[in-house]
């Protein structure tokens, strides 16, 4: 006699789909601690390499040294950096420059003003052969303080110019322009007229209207002779301006491999005082990638007229002008100035 077994009842009870419960739970676990094992490792990687990145920014020791802080300008919410371009090509250094910038003549005095909320900067060129009054040194060139006692000599103889403080210091030079421009694939500066620049082999003509112009060629542009006046300061603001918006571009954003090069690139040609620490140069960098560059404003600090000029360099500060702007600067609102004297800007994208 045949015994037909039937199935047994499903499980109704607690523990009934246990080991398909137990078997999903496990499943889970594994995934999220997969995920949480990758985002670790893409965390610690990130910050291995930012830290290698921060780690070849050189370093200047001193650069407030001997400072007063009782004499010198209130702190503002902005962040006040003030750069100095060499026209080295050496490779020898970073930023090619001394530790100490002693003898060094700056080929450009710039005071970067970025807003606390990162959403603008003003970037003013004091002509290197500005005639002021440099604490310590009598009436002489700006560039001469840099000269004669390195970044604190200059920080103090700015601050005294134009009464804002001075949070960070920072040096690039010439070959270390070459090379950025060179990392984000050349750039393109907007110049007005026929022009020439200083080649490795002699003259190089630009022809008016826009220019893509590769490291050689932007040295060329930047070591021509304009002419008189704040002609050199304003190339050297074109063509800052001109690799701003190529590095804030959309291609250079959304490339990692083309923005690591151009960090790699800028991390090793600049240098900054060392009170900078890596930490505050990766969040200066995680905040300034929002940072359009058509809401930089570049100016020069106001000159006198020509006919005020003496024959030959140094040139001459319009002191009343310079006192507005100075002031504008530091409340965060250069706003009031330019519109009193709208010339002053160099406007556009690309100028």
């Amino acid at each position: 006699m045949s015994v037909t077994k039937r199935p047994e009842p499903a499980e109704t009870g607690a523990g009934a789909g246990r080991p398909r419960r137990v078997a999903g739970r496990r499943l889970v676990k594994i995934a999220v601690l997969s995920i949480t094992v990758l985002l670790t490792a893409g965390i610690s990687g990130a910050y291995l390499t930012s830290e290698r990145l921060a780690g070849q920014v050189h370093r200047y020791a001193g650069a407030f040294a001997g400072l007063d802080e009782k004499t010198r300008p209130a702190d503002t919410p902005a962040t006040t950096v003030l750069l100095v371009v060499s026209d080295s090509l050496s490779p020898a250094r970073p930023a090619g420059v001394g530790d100490t910038g002693t003898g060094d003549l700056p080929a450009a005095i710039m005071l970067i003003d970025i807003a606390a909320d990162y959403t603008g900067a003003t970037a003013v060129s004091v002509p290197s052969d500005s005639w002021a009054s440099l604490p310590g040194q009598g009436t002489d060139r700006m560039s001469a303080s840099y000269a004669a006692g390195g970044p604190p000599r200059l920080v103090r103889a700015v601050e005294a110019l134009t009464g804002i403080r001075v949070d960070h210091f920072a040096v690039i030079d010439f070959a270390g322009f070459q090379a950025l421009t060179d990392s984000v694939g050349g750039i393109d500066v907007d110049i007005v007229g026929r022009a020439t620049g200083q080649g490795p082999d002699g003259p190089v003509t630009f022809h008016s209207g826009l220019n893509h112009l590769g490291g050689t060629q932007v040295l060329a542009y930047l070591r021509g002779n304009p002419g008189g006046g704040d002609g050199q300061v304003k190339r050297q603001q074109s063509a800052l301006r001109a690799l701003l918006v190529k590095a804030g571009s959309g291609d250079l954003l959304t490339s990692p491999i083309r923005g690591f090069e151009f960090l790699d690139t800028l991390t090793r040609w600049i240098g900054v005082d060392d009170t900078v620490t890596n930490g505050d140069l990766r969040a200066m960098v995680w905040r300034l990638r929002g940072l359009d560059p058509r809401r930089v404003t570049f100016l020069t600090a106001p000159l006198l007229a020509p006919g005020a000029q003496t024959a030959k360099p140094p040139m001459r500060l319009d002191t009343v002008r310079g006192t507005e702007l100075w002031q504008a600067v530091g409340d965060g609102d250069l706003g009031r100035y330019l519109r009193k004297y709208p010339a002053d800007s160099l406007g556009g994208v690309t100028p």
